[in-house]
């Protein structure tokens, strides 16, 4: 399959829908919101909405009172983060979530086991998303995601994911690459190895190549890098001039 022009939400959609749980999730601007749940919904339906002011024990679950005292034993409550199964969240106004809360986020995304869609207002600098989350959400997007992934492709890319090949050449084109942009973050790097193996699935490729490894180096990268790589020096560019040595003109010789 020849690589598709379409956007970078609509990438997103398709890799968090195919291995969500293995990259943690993704932040989503407030705009594009609509557009992007259009698109992840119509693959991963069982997306669980939950508010940002829900208590801790919502998440891991707490001792059941009326429970324990029918029974006469300690009786627990189970918890969105369930152990036993990958969860599917959607948090609108992520930004505020409790301390705790995130905390326990950033360990069940550890553990590979919840897909997180962090809905905030990215363009607001005091709305940010707590640290110990968005270094673990593997994307960030602001721009629109369009219908393109079908359930085919999808059934298709999970079959070929546990098989795509990756060079250990772009292991370390990678990490050279996260370098030159100033990303220190070994995460970031396993992020773009993960998702490169991913664009490859959903386009029926066997194997990482250049096409596919730009596209998950983009979705990684971008919105993480500190500072451009400088551009290679142009052929045509000129020399640079070497400074005149005055200390031979007779004007130098004869200030006067």
């Amino acid at each position: 399959m020849s690589v598709p022009d379409i956007t970078d939400a609509t990438w997103v959609a398709g890799i968090v829908a195919l291995c969500g749980h293995a990259l943690g999730g993704v932040v989503v601007d407030e705009i594009s919101e609509a557009s992007f749940l259009e698109v992840y919904t119509h693959l991963a339906p069982s997306l669980r909405p939950v508010p940002s002011s829900l208590p801790l024990e919502a998440l891991t679950g707490a001792l059941d009172l009326a429970a324990t005292l029918a029974t006469g034993k300690p009786v627990q409550t189970v918890g969105l983060l369930r152990r036993d199964q990958a969860s599917r969240l959607l948090v609108r106004r992520a930004e505020r979530l409790d301390a705790a809360c995130a905390s326990a986020m950033a360990s069940s995304l550890d553990e590979q086991n919840l897909t997180l869609i962090a809905v905030t207002n990215l363009e607001d600098e005091d709305a940010a998303l707590a640290i110990k989350l968005s270094q673990r959400l593997a994307f960030q997007v602001r721009d629109q995601a369009a219908p393109f992934w079908q359930a085919i492709d999808l059934a298709r890319a999970q079959e070929h994911l546990p098989n795509i090949v990756l060079a250990e050449t772009w292991i370390h084109e990678f990490a050279a690459a996260a370098a030159a942009f100033g990303i220190a973050s070994p995460r970031a790097v396993f992020q773009a190895i993960q998702t490169a193996r991913a664009v490859a699935a959903l386009l029926g490729k066997a194997e990482v190549d250049s096409e596919v490894a730009a596209i998950a180096a983009r979705l990684i990268y971008a919105h993480r890098a500190l500072h451009m790589p400088a551009p290679p020096p142009s052929e045509d560019a000129p020399a640079p001039q070497q400074p005149e040595d005055k200390s031979a003109t007779p004007d130098a010789q004869n200030p006067e």
